[in-house]
């Protein structure tokens, strides 16, 4: 949840800067296009669903999505809960569902009124029983099983550990087993960071550092879905810059990546024109014009780790502002649903892919 106001200025804030500095010192600095980059690829548009009620709200800060059956659960990053200082205080958990009769109506043009999600409430009370917990970030379902990750704030030397928690759907609500939480300790020790990537397959769940890297290298880690034994780690590509979410996988094995780069700090780098995925496939009008990157990156789940497809990355159009893409999931062959959590708003999307 990298992009939380605790770690960076309102996009507000920065946009007002960007302008007063564009006006006196001229544009800001665009990623210069390299002389050996690949030729310019199309970008896919992102067709906006307009969302009503609490779900729709910045407050929400949406970051994971998930299917249930026919629902589309989307995942709020503090379940609905207020916070105070660094920790959530005690209320009424939820998580939302969307119908996907509702949403394909949506996208298809035949709703036009707004989607409102409803609410699927979450038990037991999770502010006592998780130690500086600060927020969730990613789920994945399998079945009725649900999976959570979770981030923390607990340690000023940055040594803040993640957890996956299991849970089930139950008579119209979320039943989390707090007996079932699992450490899962960060690769490194960069504030505001945890395992934002969750996808679950054949009986083993796979969470993934959203910075994608570490002194072991990029991996997964890898639990039994029964009972969240820890079993070991599994390869990732090296993907720079962030990884947000992962969709289930199709049946040939192959799950979607969300990848985002927010700006240009250190911490951001390599420069976009120079990055590996940039220079094999080529970048798209927007994102030869911007310094943030928003694309999708097709992998191959298989028995030794995740790979990169041969499909080349899909970039999207960028708008004026970056999105913080958080959540990710399929809508059967059709395309990819996106959220974002409160950057620049909450904004519910849908991507329609080409033919591989």
């Amino acid at each position: 949840m990298e992009l939380s106001t605790r770690s960076a200025w309102p996009v507000a804030a920065m946009t007002v800067v960007a302008a007063v500095v564009g006006a006196c010192c001229g544009a800001r600095p665009r990623p210069a296009p390299s002389a050996e980059e690949a030729p310019e690829p199309a970008e896919l548009p992102v067709k906006e669903l307009a969302l009503s009620g609490p779900a729709a709200s910045d407050d929400a800060e949406l970051s994971g999505l998930a299917w249930h059956g026919d629902d589309l659960i989307l995942l709020p990053e503090r379940l609905g809960l207020d916070e105070r200082g660094k920790r959530l205080v005690a209320g009424e958990q939820v998580v939302y569902a969307i119908a996907k009769a509702d949403l394909e109506a949506a996208i298809d043009g035949r709703r036009v009124d707004a989607l409102a999600p409803r609410a699927i409430p979450v038990v037991p009370d999770v502010t006592r029983a998780i130690e500086g917990i600060d927020g969730f970030e990613a789920i994945a379902i399998d079945g009725d099983d649900a999976y959570l990750t979770i981030e923390t704030y607990q340690n000023e030397d940055g040594t803040n550990p993640g957890y996956v928690l299991r849970g089930v759907f139950r008579e119209g609500r979320l039943e989390l087993d707090l007996a079932s939480l699992r450490l899962v300790a960060r690769p490194t020790k960069e504030p505001n960071t945890g395992f934002e990537a969750a996808t679950v397959a054949d009986g083993h769940l796979y969470v993934v550092y959203e910075r994608n890297r570490g002194d072991e290298g990029p991996h997964a880690a890898v639990f039994d879905a029964g009972d969240l034994a820890h079993e070991t780690t599994t390869p990732f590509p090296a993907i720079a810059y962030r990884v947000t979410d992962l969709t289930s996988p199709d049946a040939a094995g192959r799950v979607w990546a969300m990848n985002y780069r927010y700006s240009d700090r250190v911490i951001d780098a390599p420069d976009p024109a120079a990055e590996a995925l940039a220079m094999r496939y080529g970048r798209g009008a927007t994102h030869r014009r911007e310094i943030f990157v928003e694309r999708l990156v097709e992998l191959d789940l298989r028995p030794d780790g995740l790979a990169l497809t041969p499909r080349p990355p899909y970039q999207l159009a960028l708008a004026p502002l970056p999105r913080n893409w958080e959540g990710i999931a399929r809508l059967g062959d059709r395309g990819l649903i996106l959220v974002t959590d409160e950057h620049p708003h909450t904004i519910l999307g849908f991507v329609a892919l080409p033919e591989p």
